[in-house]
């Protein structure tokens, strides 16, 4: 039964070329005590790309935050 929640990159089921270049970036960056500043992750719409940024933070042990961007203008108004 393939894992519907994969907690770290290595249980992403996708694109195996991308996933072992971001685990290599990641890697490179958690050897020089860095946080990774800038990923674009680019796609069409539901290929994976919000779980796949849960999961880069999750790897980096940082906080991930998920909000519509759409309603933050409204909320200083």
């Amino acid at each position: 039964m393939k894992n519907i929640n994969p907690q770290n990159l290595s249980e992403f089921i996708g694109n195996k070329v991308a996933v072992n270049k971001l685990k290599l970036m990641l890697d490179a960056a958690r050897k020089r005590g860095e946080m990774p500043a800038n990923i674009a992750i680019l796609g069409p719409k539901g290929r994976g790309k919000t779980l796949l940024a849960e999961l880069i933070a999750n790897e980096m042990g940082a906080k991930f935050f998920l909000f519509n961007s759409a309603g933050l203008p409204k909320s200083w108004h």
